[in-house]
């Protein structure tokens, strides 16, 4: 059997837990770890920010115990909670303002350069300023 099959889960989980029963939390605990480890392994970059989400998702759910649902959504209970758990923690990369602005720029040159050589010398060129003649 592999560690992410899926054990039945005891009668009444869900009202216990409601209840605030902590062996009902630690009872589910036993039987959605290693799923919920196992999910938080895809979303995260390292075993170590795995566990610290599926703990701190038990912990959220320790807190959240009277919006329990009924014992059949349990185990998708504890799933999503993982997955709230593991959004905070994991670095997501996003391109600054002030690089997105460089890309925006470097393609409108290129751009440029290309229609520019598209021309073919045919273009007009830029007028010169009056009186910046003898600058250059």
């Amino acid at each position: 059997m592999s560690s992410t099959a899926r054990l039945p889960l005891p009668d009444s989980l869900a009202a216990r837990l409601r209840a605030g029963d902590a062996a009902a939390l630690a009872r589910l605990a036993d039987t959605t770890y290693a799923r919920g480890l196992a999910v938080a392994r895809t979303l995260t970059p390292n075993e170590a920010a795995a566990e610290r989400a599926v703990l701190d998702a038990y912990v959220a759910l320790w807190f959240a115990r009277r919006e329990a649902p009924d014992d059949a959504r349990l185990e998708a209970w504890v799933l999503a909670a993982v997955g709230r758990a593991v959004t905070p923690a994991t670095p997501v990369r996003r391109p600054s303002v002030g690089s997105r602005v460089v890309r925006f720029v470097r393609r409108r040159r290129v751009a440029f350069r290309a229609w520019a050589a598209s021309l073919g010398g045919r273009g007009r060129r830029a007028p010169q300023a009056r009186g910046c003649a003898g600058l250059a």
